[in-house]
């Protein structure tokens, strides 16, 4: 009669030596610690994983990417190991599927959104992948020692120093991209931020989102009305801005620019290179979309209005200058209604009206 013991190590009745008793103890052990082993290397991949996907399922709407991301975010809380593993694979899966479909989609000029290809856009796993380094600058001012860095509450901030932090991605197609962020910009400390932002200084544009060749400045602090002044209620912390930023209606910011040639480098980031004593800089929700090759997509008319007006029935012929009209963003959300007279000061991007595609270069 045999007893087997392990799949390749088989004993027999039969008295055994110290040698093979000595053996068995061996390979025991070390069977033990190789799944014990293996297990903590599945969790860690598993957690690293869901970390990743955080920063983007809930914007991609893809019901097989969420199915697999909740299903692995459970697992690493509660889950066995052999679950564990599973969720793993099924989550692996379901992102190479959704990845490969927007990729898809961006290489025959489709709009798509790449949002994954910026690692750690919402900064979920603190600076993971991003690159930069403190930059030469003009402080204005007296110095002050205290700068620094910091992560919270998913969020990161800038405090009183230049920076410049960025990722390069490569291999994309030719066409369209546009990033945006939530962010925000205080030119110092609260007091001398707030005139300056009245007074409509030039330390208000200091910082900076950019994507490739192009720049739009961050929106102020100050800019959103949902808060006052006196009593003071704007955000003053990292974990009062990380709750500014959700929902991502508050401090929307981006930047369009063309790609004009397939496998070429594109660099995006945010950046201040001037500082003022005390300035702060949040930001969070870092979001990249294709917008297509360009078919379908036009520059915005110097003059909207007039008898030869090509916004049809959204400004209707022979407007004066002023006129309101409907103001759309790609993902068909209303923005706050645009007039003829501002129309070319619009920041970067592709916008939506009548129908029609528009992009500003500004």
């Amino acid at each position: 009669m045999e007893h087997a013991l392990f799949d390749d190590f088989q004993i027999f009745d039969c008295a055994l030596s110290d040698l093979q008793v000595q053996e068995m103890a061996a390979r025991a052990t070390a069977m033990h610690d190789d799944a014990r082993f293996q297990g903590i290397a599945d969790l860690q991949e598993l957690q690293n994983l869901v970390k990743e996907v955080k920063n983007y399922y809930k914007d991609a709407g893809n019901s097989a990417l969420t199915q697999a991301y909740n299903a692995a975010s459970r697992a690493v809380n509660s889950g066995t190991a052999a679950t564990r593993r599973q969720r793993l694979q099924q989550l692996l899966s379901a992102v190479a599927d959704y990845q490969e479909e927007q990729l898809q989609r961006a290489r025959s000029g489709q709009p798509a959104d790449l949002t994954f290809l910026i690692k750690n856009s919402s900064f979920t796993r603190y600076n993971v992948g991003w690159q930069g380094t403190d930059i030469p600058a003009v402080r204005t001012g007296t110095d002050i020692t205290t700068t620094y860095v910091g992560y919270n509450s998913e969020t990161a901030e800038q405090f009183s120093r230049p920076f410049d932090i960025w990722q390069e991605l490569t291999g994309l197609p030719a066409g369209y991209y546009q990033l945006s962020a939530n962010a925000f910009y205080r030119a110092g400390a609260i007091e001398p931020a707030y005139a300056a932002w009245q007074q409509h200084d030039p330390s208000i544009e200091y910082a900076q989102l950019y994507l490739g060749d192009i720049s739009t400045p961050l929106q102020n602090l100050y800019s959103c009305e949902d808060y006052t002044y006196n009593p003071y209620r704007y955000p003053d912390d990292l974990a009062a801005a990380s709750k500014a930023f959700t929902g991502n209606e508050r401090y929307c910011n981006s930047v369009t620019c063309l790609l004009p040639a397939e496998q070429q480098s594109l660099r995006l980031g945010i950046r201040k290179k001037q500082t003022v004593d005390a300035d702060w800089v949040a930001y969070d929700h870092f979001q990249l979309h294709y917008l297509g090759d360009g078919t379908g997509i036009h520059d915005l008319p110097f003059s909207p209005a007039g008898p030869f007006s090509p916004f049809g029935a959204a400004v209707p012929e022979g407007s004066p200058e002023g006129s309101p009209f409907p103001l759309y963003d790609l993902t068909g959300r209303r923005l706050p209604a645009a007039t003829t007279q501002h129309l070319n000061n619009l920041p970067a991007g592709v916008y939506i009206i009548a129908g029609k595609k528009y992009i500003s270069h500004k």
